[in-house]
């Protein structure tokens, strides 16, 4: 993608602009670089409540800060809030705290923040990653608890989120319902026509077009709206071409192949990192992920599953060949 940048810059955007998204684009590369080393030395467990839960914290006292004024500006169709989705895309994270209070305390304050958001995507990846995350260490867990146990939390968990949601509709006039009842009507707000615009941008292309993009940014001024693609999948065919777009399948194939695994060795990030994936996944189809800010987090978390991991192999192989010497 920056590559791609580099040679097909927005024409529309001044020089500075456009070397810094192309900047931008490398970030998370180096992200994950940077804390995998971080994560292949250090244990996650003393990490996460020094560095992770005061951001968390931050980013949620961001949120209601400007959360009233941005609501209270807004008109009855547009009361809906993009920044509840950067706590969201720390859930993964979260899940891995290790002492348990803190960890249900941060899901909850994640909760609050989505149910106040008017974010139906937001709701529904929130609501199924938890389900999966319940199943998941269900089965990976040691206890190994019943599967109708884990179907009676879950259901305990969906009825309680329904609750509150209820409590906060009625303060607010059951506006997230009305959302709801809309979404069959207005198409996802508009992202089918977007959609279908883009679609036929990509099916109109030429050659060089196709296999390396129209450039950065293009979507705004291929659709009427003015809107980006709302669509990670459509955007990074449209805008970098069929090469970038494999490379970006390849991603989630391996995601996915990763989650697997991690779930067939039972392994205590399993779970998170299906929650991860779902997150990953929900949001590249709905919305955007790779170019907003909050993929770090994401980023962050698979840095520090592969860098644990990793550490972790390294001191078994190093046990078992002391072990051997000892015999």
């Amino acid at each position: 993608m920056a590559i791609v940048l580099i040679f097909l810059p927005d024409s529309k955007q001044s020089t500075g602009t456009n070397i810094f998204r192309g900047l931008a684009l490398l970030l998370p590369f180096l992200t994950f670089f940077g804390f995998y080393a971080v994560f292949v030395k250090s244990d996650y467990k003393q990490l996460l409540p020094k560095l992770f839960v005061p951001i968390l914290l931050w980013l949620v006292y961001v949120y209601y800060s400007q959360y009233n004024i941005i609501i209270a500006s807004l008109d009855v169709e547009n009361q809906s809030y993009n920044s509840s989705y950067v706590p969201l895309f720390t859930l993964p994270i979260v899940l891995c705290l290790n002492k348990k209070w803190l960890r249900i305390s941060a899901i909850v304050l994640i909760a609050a923040v989505i149910l106040s958001s008017n974010k139906r995507g937001g709701f529904v990846a929130f609501s199924l990653a938890i389900l999966i995350y319940l199943f998941v260490t269900g089965v990976v867990s040691p206890k190994r608890a019943s599967l109708l146990k884990r179907v009676f939390i879950s259901l305990f968990v969906i009825l309680s989120v329904w609750k509150l949601y209820d409590f906060i509709e009625s303060a607010k006039d059951n506006f997230f319902l009305y959302r709801l009842e809309k979404l069959q009507n207005d198409g996802g707000s508009g992202r089918v026509d977007i959609y279908m615009q883009v679609i036929n941008g990509i099916t109109d292309s030429n050659f060089i077009q196709f296999l390396l993009g129209h450039g950065d940014n293009q979507v705004v001024y291929l659709t009427k709206e003015g809107y980006s693609a709302h669509n990670d999948f459509l955007e990074v065919m449209y805008c970098y071409g069929i090469l970038v777009f494999l490379t970006y399948l390849t991603l989630h194939y391996l995601l996915i192949k990763k989650a697997l695994v991690l779930y067939k060795r039972k392994n205590k990030f399993a779970g998170p990192m299906a929650v991860s994936v779902v997150i990953f996944f929900i949001f590249s189809f709905i919305s955007h992920v790779i170019i907003y800010q909050y993929f770090i987090f994401l980023v962050v978390f698979w840095a520090m599953v592969l860098g644990t991991n990793d550490r972790e192999q390294v001191d078994n192989k190093r046990n078992s060949r002391l072990n051997s010497l000892l015999k």
